[in-house]
């Protein structure tokens, strides 16, 4: 079995992607802090943007690619991610209010296995990408548990979020290794609890820097054979400089004994 490779999802600096000139500089500034592995998603902050990840010399993971972007233009989709050299395309999102019943899970548990299928066609492999909604429960079950058990685990894979499943009641590290063969990459983000005037609050953080169990999230990662643990701090003004807060999370793991691959 393959190291773990550190990564990034440019997401957590999209706050500092508003111009071309500025993504340019970003991509940068990534790149000097360590991580030349990154996900990405659609659409681009700014045009030429595929080009620009390639030629700062990243390695491109992932692309988050709503559902709507594949039904609208599948062709064009498989394109992109083959000029980019990407294996992994994800489902980022559903909108929790359409996601209110177990026939609800179950009819997306079919449309996407019927997706995967057709992307593994074409040497693509399709995940899903959870939130914290998805722990709502239907029926005895939570939507996410009817999602993995009704579609098939060849055409969809899992790429958990551990801050999410974290607030949406769940183990991460249970969910880890229900999913052993079922997923390749993982969103790795902290959290830590806020007192505020209306009471207690989760909130995002550093990798390392909160409440999550990182020896035996890690150790589970290990067992079931996670390729890639992608950094994410969802912005906002809990993370004032995101170049520090991604600087953070990679000197953390590093110390946990991950691996950042080579600068190209």
């Amino acid at each position: 079995m393959s190291a773990m490779k550190i990564a990034v999802t440019l997401y957590t600096v999209s706050s500092r992607m508003k111009t071309p000139e500025a993504c340019v500089e970003t991509l940068k500034r990534v790149k000097q802090i360590g991580y030349t592995n990154v996900e990405t998603g659609l659409p681009f902050p700014c045009a030429d943007f595929g080009t620009m990840m390639l030629d700062a010399g990243f390695s491109i993971i992932d692309m988050h690619v709503g559902l709507d972007e594949f039904q609208k233009r599948f062709d064009a989709t498989v394109a992109l991610a083959r000029q980019l050299k990407c294996a992994h395309l994800t489902i980022p999102w559903m909108d929790p209010q359409k996601m209110n019943s177990a026939l609800a899970w179950r009819t997306l548990a079919q449309e996407l296995s019927s997706l995967g299928k057709r992307l593994a066609g074409e040497g693509i492999i399709l995940q899903y990408h959870n939130h914290h909604f998805e722990f709502a429960r239907f029926e005895g079950k939570t939507g996410l548990e009817i999602l993995y058990a009704e579609s098939d685990p060849k055409y969809l894979k899992a790429q958990l979020d551990t801050h999410w499943v974290t607030r949406g009641g769940g183990d991460p590290v249970a969910w880890i290794r229900a999913m052993q063969g079922r997923a390749e990459q993982i969103h790795f983000k902290d959290m830590v609890i806020q007192n505020t005037t209306k009471g207690t609050n989760p909130v995002f953080a550093d990798v390392g820097s909160g409440n999550l169990n990182w020896p035996e999230i890690l150790k589970a990662c290990r067992d079931v054979g996670i390729q890639d643990c992608i950094v994410e701090e969802d912005p906002g003004e809990h993370m004032p400089d995101p170049f520090k807060s991604i600087a953070n999370s990679l000197a953390f793991l590093k110390k946990m004994g991950l691996e950042s691959p080579a600068q190209r």
